[in-house]
Parts: C-alpha cells; sequence; structure tokens
C-alpha cells in the first residue's frame, strides 16, 4: 500500500503549493508582517504535509505487513480474522484522520486482499484435494505416530495436519420408496 500513498496526501500537497504560489506573487522587501503571516502559514501547512505523511507511511506500511502475513500465516480462522480486523481498523484511523483518496486506497487494498485470500482459499482446496486419495491404513498408522508424539511431549502438528481426516467416510446407500437416500449426505463428505 506504500504505492497509493502519495494519494493520502494530496490534499495536504496541494496545500503547501498554494502557500508558496500565494507568497511567489508578493515583493516582500518592505513588508514584514505580511512576511511573517506568510511564513507561519507556510511552515504550517508543511508540518501538516509532513505529520500527515508520516502517519500515512505508517498505515501504508502496517498494511503491507499485515497483507504479507496472510499470504504465510497458519491457516487458522483466527489468525485469519484477527489480521483482516486490523486491516480494518487501519482503514478506520485513515477515515478518521481525513486523509483525502480513502475510498481509492480502500479499494486498492481490498484487491490485495481478495487476491490473497484466493490464494489462500486455492491453498485449502489443493490440500482437501489431497486427503480424498489418502491410503486409510497409512493414514490411521500415521495419526497413532502423532498422537504417542503428543503424549511423549513432542510437536505431532503439522502444517499439513489441518488438512488430514481422522477418519474415512464413509456413504450408505439405502433405496425407500423408489427413492435413493445416501448417508450422510454428499454435502456434508
Amino acid at each position: 500500500m506504500l504505492s497509493q500513498l502519495p494519494m493520502l496526501v494530496d490534499q495536504y500537497k496541494f496545500q503547501c503549493q498554494k502557500e508558496i504560489l500565494d507568497g511567489a506573487q508578493h515583493r516582500w522587501k518592505n513588508h514584514e508582517k505580511q512576511l511573517n503571516k506568510y511564513v507561519a502559514l507556510l511552515s504550517k501547512a508543511t508540518i501538516a504535509l509532513q505529520d500527515k505523511t508520516q502517519k500515512a507511511y505508517d498505515y501504508s506500511f502496517e498494511s503491507d505487513k499485515l497483507l504479507q502475513e496472510l499470504l504465510v500465516c497458519p491457516l487458522v480462522k483466527q489468525n485469519i480474522t484477527d489480521k483482516i480486523e486490523a486491516l480494518q481498523q487501519i482503514v478506520n484511523k485513515l477515515d478518521d484522520s481525513y486523509f483525502n483518496g480513502v475510498p481509492y486506497w480502500t479499494a486498492v487494498l481490498n484487491e490485495k486482499l481478495e487476491r490473497i485470500l484466493l490464494r489462500r482459499c486455492d491453498e485449502i482446496l489443493d490440500g482437501w484435494i489431497k486427503t480424498l486419495d489418502e491410503d486409510w491404513d497409512i493414514v490411521k498408522s500415521r495419526l497413532q505416530d502423532d498422537a504417542d508424539d503428543e503424549d511423549n511431549g513432542g510437536g505431532g502438528n503439522n502444517a499439513e495436519d489441518i488438512f488430514l481426516r481422522k477418519e474415512c467416510i464413509k456413504h450408505i446407500i439405502k433405496i425407500n420408496n423408489n427413492l435413493l437416500q445416501v448417508t450422510p449426505p454428499i454435502n456434508d463428505a
């Protein structure tokens, strides 16, 4: 989001440029009182630009960091939710601080977030698809080994374990009154 930083502070940059142009129209040789007033206005506009640029940089840097963390964080609901809530808080802070271009900045953030979440969904689907072809004799022995490791104080948790099924899916197909019934339903598989 650092690439969108100028959009957030355009209003303050414009105000500084306006003050400089206003001062360029005058001859300051004999107008010390007006010069002091002009310098005060210009310094106020410059300080506002500097402060807002620093805040916008901090918010943009933090949002970039959160987006990068979303790419690699464990696929646990709480991790994803916390990072998205933090991004929402950044957008709220930008909006509350009267930055210019927040809707555009937010639209760019939403596009990046959507791409990241789609990539993570692909990871989830790929992991789920891999579990469909499991050899259940091997899976049962691996689950037992992991349980033994946990009992002995070992880690036992792999990044791939979130996709691992604990038991195979068995369907019962019955025909009642010329109606085919599958238990559990295919959607639950």
